[in-house]
């Protein structure tokens, strides 16, 4: 279990591929989610965007063969019941603080129907990043059937990013970089 002492080490990292808004990120950059995220949230969403979105939105929600059938649906899948129209009215009334906001709670409820046909896809500026951890976490079952953690590399592509994480863990905390590349070593013989 002493490998959980590095999972607070191991953050969300972004790769930028493109510029957005009034962020300007540079191609392939590892920053933080956090820093991404909050250049996301200051995209303002007009109320003729707004309004524009939902009214669009209410056909397709009406042309959904199962909106009926999400209202009361059949045992044992009562836990799904979803009201889309009520759902996306109430939607439709609330204050959004950004863009990103609005497009999130859109996105939450289509997926609130648990159905894999059906997929609401956020406009590119939100999609224009990949999420990526600087290492690999894995857990399996020995043949005792005991947990047993594992820390490797990330595939060849992603193997940049550990480097500059690494990296940014020496200027910041120079002792749990180090224990992360004592674990990856150990763990790559």
């Amino acid at each position: 279990m002493r490998g959980l002492g590095l999972a607070p080490l191991l953050v969300m990292a972004v790769i930028v591929s493109v510029t957005m808004c009034d962020c300007h990120f540079e191609a392939f950059t590892l920053l933080d989610s956090a820093e991404v995220l909050e250049c996301m949230r200051r995209i303002e969403v007009s109320d003729s965007d707004k309004n524009s979105l939902f009214t669009s939105m209410q056909p397709l929600i009406d042309m959904y063969a199962f909106t009926d059938m999400l209202l009361d649906p059949p045992s044992p899948y009562e836990e799904l019941q979803v009201d889309l129209r009520a759902e996306l009215t109430a939607l439709q009334e609330a204050p959004y603080a950004s863009e990103y906001d609005m497009h999130k709670a859109l996105a939450q409820l289509i997926a609130a129907c648990k159905d894999p046909h059906l997929r609401y896809v956020t406009p590119y500026k939100f999609r224009q990043f990949s999420y990526i951890h600087p290492v690999r976490l894995t857990a399996s079952l020995d043949e005792q059937g005991d947990t047993v953690l594992s820390m490797a590399m990330p595939p060849a592509e992603y193997a940049w990013s550990v480097t500059a994480h690494v990296h940014s863990l020496f200027e910041s905390d120079p002792d749990a970089a180090s224990a992360l590349l004592t674990a990856l070593l150990l763990r790559e013989e």
